[in-house]
């Protein structure tokens, strides 16, 4: 996505949350713009809020831990991990749960 198109849907979703700000598609869009731009702690703070609105959506959670582990917040990422295997989605908690070990590997 060029500079511009990016900046105007930036714009757009954050007009969206102006008229419904319990809208969680447009916290999450913005955080997966952010997280594509590899500016992760503006992606956090997107998930997060959605997740404070829809707190049952693994999805949300499983991206916010994803964010968390890339800025190096291990334990951060993990609270995710757990938030998803109280919602029983283990298979995505898994999943992120690998993510993070693999990382702590690497370094």
């Amino acid at each position: 996505m060029r500079r511009g198109e990016f900046d105007k849907a930036i714009f757009y979703y954050n007009e969206a949350i102006k008229y419904n700000p319990a809208s969680t598609d447009a916290y999450v869009h913005l955080g997966h713009f952010y997280k594509g731009r590899e500016e992760y702690n503006k992606a956090a703070e997107y998930f997060k809020k959605a997740s404070l609105i829809d707190a049952s959506n693994v999805n949300i959670h499983y991206h916010l831990g994803e964010s968390y582990l890339f800025m190096g917040e291990i334990d951060e990422s993990y609270k995710q991990v757990d938030e998803i295997r109280k919602i029983n989605r283990d298979k995505i908690a898994d999943d992120l749960e690998n993510k993070i070990e693999q990382a702590i590997e690497s370094r």
